[in-house]
């Protein structure tokens, strides 16, 4: 047997380990992707990008050499040793990143350093697909959802002249209501446009601290296009009624809505760099 199909074995012996190791925690990510509500759909897509990102770099990666990194074997053992530890105390959360942790350390051991950097972004974006805790997601949700109530509320009375009160996450105006909840908050299209501004970033031509500030733009971006989002359904809410606005189409609107406005955000933020 040939060193590479030697090491090609040991890889498949490897994968098929970690398959039954993390597969309760893969199972998991599955069930939160799956999950009425999902702050999580786009999950299934994080590996398919991560896959694509790698095999568009395939004919750099043939020209690489491929030299073992001794190092990458004890950042596995760390992996591991942090899924055992989440394993035992059943943290799903921490699991997946012991997951991530245990990869790169094979990629190391296995292919060497130059490999590893080359796909690295690839490797790391699968942290997208890891969900939070649901006790982190219930304390970020109330704050976005107040932040997103506050400035819709001033914007509709400051601005615009129109009666609206805001009492925590209910706006209240002169011809209907509207209660800004969970769907609403803005944190389903926060955790999306973090992945989207992340690839953004990471597919531009720039410097690494021009990367940084785009990807770090995702979030006020995100922040604002919510409160826009907010701000027309309120509208929607005066004209035509509360349950008009909160399902079907200008509801899907919205949600659309919040997606254009952040991405031509970040495109905006992108040009005035250059």
């Amino acid at each position: 047997m040939t060193n590479t199909n030697y090491r090609n074995f040991k890889i498949s012996i490897i994968i098929a380990l970690l398959l039954v190791i993390y597969g309760p925690t893969f199972l998991w990510m599955k069930q939160r992707f799956l999950a009425a509500d999902s702050y999580y759909s786009h999950g299934f897509l994080i590996p398919f990008i991560a896959i694509f990102l790698i095999w568009q770099k395939k004919e750099r990666l043939m020209q690489i050499p491929i030299k073992s990194f001794g190092g990458g074997f004890y950042i596995f053992l760390g992996g591991l040793f942090l899924q055992i530890i989440s394993a035992w105390w059943s943290i799903f959360f921490t699991s997946g990143f012991s997951f991530l942790i245990v990869l790169i350390g094979l990629v190391l051991y296995f292919f060497g350093k130059k490999i590893t950097k080359e796909i690295l972004f690839p490797l790391g974006f699968l942290v997208f697909m890891i969900p939070f805790p649901l006790v982190v997601i219930a304390k970020i949700n109330l704050k976005m959802k107040l932040f997103s109530a506050h400035w819709a509320t001033l914007f509709l009375s400051k601005i615009m002249g129109l009666v609206a009160v805001r009492s925590g996450s209910y706006i209240k105006m002169a011809h209907c209501s509207l209660s800004v909840d969970d769907p609403c908050s803005g944190l389903k299209s926060l955790i999306s446009l973090l992945a989207l501004g992340a690839m953004f970033a990471y597919l531009i031509k720039t410097s690494r601290l021009k990367k940084l500030i785009i990807f770090l733009s995702s979030v006020p971006m995100a922040l604002i296009a919510n409160a826009i989002r907010v701000i027309f359904l309120c509208l929607v809410s005066e004209i035509y009624g509360t349950k008009i606005a909160m399902a079907g189409f200008f509801h899907n609107l919205s949600g659309l809505l919040v997606f254009v406005i952040a991405f031509i955000g970040m495109m905006f933020i992108s040009k005035a760099l250059e």
